[in-house]
């Protein structure tokens, strides 16, 4: 009899969680301008974008572009909980990306892997709301990663923010 009062309570918290909505996620609304990533020559090319899920940014923070595009494993060690490689982004792409975060996930580091990285702006650390879905607006011109300025949007513009190829 202890056991099934013990499943039943065991399955009600599971049910209340996802009633209530316990879990942390993020959705990373990318917009990319026309000139993203210019190469020698000026011509705007695609954007990779490493997603670090990190429980602390100190590290992160410490750390250039090319240190972490070489070993961020190493270099982040027990803050990075998980990372994930985007498709790329083309010049003039908007896209949704959502993230499922394990509940030690406090930061987002993202990185842009543009071709001139010397003189880029590729690194950034957004923070995490646990028990939240975290929204954020990136935008990316030329060589750099800011947050995005909020727009109005029209109706065609909020459904298309709102998809994602993938959850990560």
């Amino acid at each position: 009899m202890s056991v099934a009062l013990m499943v039943v309570m065991l399955t009600g918290c599971q049910s209340a969680k996802k009633a209530l909505d316990f879990d942390t996620s993020a959705v990373i609304n990318f917009s990319a301008l026309n000139n993203i990533n210019p190469d020698s020559d000026g011509r705007a090319s695609p954007v990779v974008i490493h997603v670090f899920k990190l429980a602390d940014d100190r590290q992160f923070s410490r750390e250039d572009f090319l240190s972490l595009y070489e070993g961020a494993t190493a270099r982040l060690g027990k803050d990075l909980v998980g990372s994930v490689i985007l498709k790329e982004i083309t010049p003039g792409e908007a896209r949704a990306e959502v993230l499922k975060l394990a509940p030690e996930v406090k930061f987002i580091g993202l990185m842009a892997e543009f071709i001139q990285y010397r003189d880029a702006e590729a690194l950034m650390i957004l923070p995490v709301l646990e028990h939240n879905q975290n929204v954020f607006d990136i935008a990316i011109d030329a060589n750099k990663l800011s947050i995005a300025e909020p727009v109005e949007e029209t109706t065609h513009e909020s459904e298309r923010r709102v998809r994602s190829d993938r959850v990560h």
